[in-house]
């Protein structure tokens, strides 16, 4: 499968591999790549410097998908490959919340579904068609430290198998690529994925060039890492042995999962918090303050005190937590949590908007006794009950506005 005068839709091409391929496969010649992310932004960059087509997509969104495919068709012609790329990673093993599950598989499955649900019918009628599933290593052996993403990446592998098998006399071609680490923002997300991969880590560049190579092979696996395929080959014949090297291997790198929350006093005998359920939540926290000042946030907050949560459709996990996370501290939260959609509010419009340019972070407004005390904005989830905590004691480090 040769790249060049081909039309390729690439999901999550606003950063890391999406952007890297996007920029080789304009390198190679394709007629036209069309980069597509949540990150509009980011996907306008990059479409603008290799003369492709940028567009926001929610790659969990079925009908936002099949909509833009149906568009790109109509201003493009047929999509000769499409890169299903887009994903996310959660560290934590089984106690990792629902919301959290419910995320990474409607991103790292159902979106190939989806993507796979567009294209398919059209390459079936053409008799000719590509798709690329980006998974990943994990997807073929674990990762560590991170439930969520290994069972999601098995199921992205397990589909791109199934979609080549069952349409392979229809003329449909399918490529899986598994890379172990690669040098994007990805593999610093947490510190275990850091310490395992980052010694071995490769270009963007570099999985780009052995993607093209794949492509041309036609292989349906594509190793950028080459011990990957050693690695697999020993986990199918000593699945035994393969378990206990890598239960070595975990307790060599010092991690350990009590799967369930562990009881801990906060503020005393009766103050006890799941935060332990969510390793990087309390590195976070314990980093940022010790357990006196967390005691002293809270005994800052008023009765009555209003936190008004607004976020994006994305991030819908971001209230839940927050709000389990209060009410776990005491017998009732110490004050309320409201959710505003952000197009709810915008078309309300009770909503700044000058004070939030990014659509796609979580934005929390405190107020005590009706007057804005600060804004949380542009914080992770990992890190947003930290800074909701330094910004109750007055302490906050984390990254706020200017009130109002």
């Amino acid at each position: 499968m040769k790249v060049e005068g081909k039309f390729v839709v690439v999901t999550g091409g606003a950063n890391g591999i999406g952007e890297g391929l996007a920029r080789r496969f304009a390198a190679e010649g394709a007629r036209k790549v069309a980069v597509l992310d949540l990150d509009v932004g980011g996907a306008e960059r990059v479409a603008a410097e290799i003369d492709g087509v940028a567009h926001r997509l929610d790659v969990s969104d079925e009908k936002a998908t099949f909509d833009l495919f149906e568009q790109l068709v109509a201003e493009h012609g047929a999509i000769d490959l499409m890169v299903a790329n887009a994903g996310i990673a959660i560290p934590g093993g089984i106690e990792t919340s629902n919301a959290q599950w419910q995320r990474i598989w409607e991103v790292n499955v159902m979106s190939h579904v989806f993507a796979a649900r567009a294209v398919l019918p059209a390459m079936i009628a053409r008799g000719e068609g590509y798709i690329l599933t980006v998974s990943s290593a994990a997807g073929l052996l674990t990762s560590l430290g991170a439930a969520s993403y290994a069972v999601t990446k098995h199921a992205a592998v397990a589909l791109a198998e199934w979609i080549a098998i069952t349409h392979a006399s229809q003329g449909i071609k399918v490529s899986c690529l598994c890379p172990m680490g690669v040098e994007t923002d990805m593999i610093n997300g947490f510190e275990l994925a850091a310490k395992m991969l980052k010694p071995d880590a490769i270009t963007v560049e570099e999985l780009a060039e052995a993607t093209i190579a794949g492509l041309e092979a036609e292989r349906f696996l594509i190793l950028p890492h080459p011990q990957v395929a050693k690695y697999s080959a020993f986990k199918a014949t000593r699945h035994d042995d393969w378990i206990t090297s890598m239960a070595e291997a975990q307790a060599g790198l010092g991690y350990v999962n009590a799967a369930r929350p562990e009881a801990r006093d906060l503020c005393g005998p009766t103050s006890r918090s799941v935060l332990s359920s969510y390793p990087e939540w309390r590195e976070a926290l314990d980093a940022a303050a010790p357990e006196e000042a967390v005691c002293l946030a809270l005994a800052e907050v008023a009765p009555g005190a209003e936190v008004e949560v607004i976020v994006g459709a994305w991030c819908p996990d971001c209230v839940r937590e927050i709000t389990r996370f209060w009410a776990a501290i005491g017998d009732s939260p110490p004050f309320e949590v409201t959710y505003v959609a952000l197009d709810r509010a915008r078309s309300a419009g009770d909503l700044d908007i000058s004070a939030l340019e990014v659509e796609a972070v979580p934005t929390f407004i405190v107020r005590r006794a009706g007057a804005e005390l600060g804004r949380i904005v542009e914080s992770p989830v990992a890190t947003v009950e930290r800074d909701l905590l330094g910004l109750l004691a007055g302490t906050s480090t984390g990254k706020l506005s200017s009130t109002r």
